[in-house]
């Protein structure tokens, strides 16, 4: 359950909270490793395609950080996954045309983007709508 609630807390405000509620990112790595720390998510959303969410909090000094945030998305059973989400530190990339998503021939179309610190995740507002937090 505490993984629950860390990842609500990162997604509703930002790592740092979600970290630091937890007793600072040497609490929460396994003894012996220097992390980041990983999760992933795989979910069915509500058309029925699989979705994977990729979290990879790490530390750059005392201060934590995404390493890596990851949303694809798959195309149909064989196909390669669409990266609708790629962010690193602060910077990276989303998808502008999700709406032809799936179809024959389509070409993904990406927009760059920064966001204000690098411990905050790439539009919160996307999970509260899943029903995820």
């Amino acid at each position: 359950m505490g993984l629950w609630r860390g990842v609500k807390d990162a997604l509703t405000q930002n790592v740092g909270v979600a970290v630091a509620r937890r007793g600072g990112f040497r609490e929460l790595v396994s003894r012996s490793e220097k992390g980041p720390i990983g999760i992933t998510v795989k979910f069915r959303e509500s058309g029925g395609r699989l979705a994977t969410y990729q979290l990879d909090v790490g530390e750059d000094g005392m201060r934590p950080v995404v390493d890596r945030e990851i949303l694809k998305f798959r195309r149909g059973q064989r196909g390669q996954p669409w990266h609708f989400v790629d962010f690193s530190r602060g910077k990276g990339t989303s998808i502008t045309n999700e709406s032809v998503y799936g179809q024959e021939g389509v070409e993904a179309e990406r927009k760059e983007y920064a966001l204000d610190e690098p411990g905050a995740l790439w539009r919160q507002e996307l999970f509260e709508g899943a029903g995820l937090i």
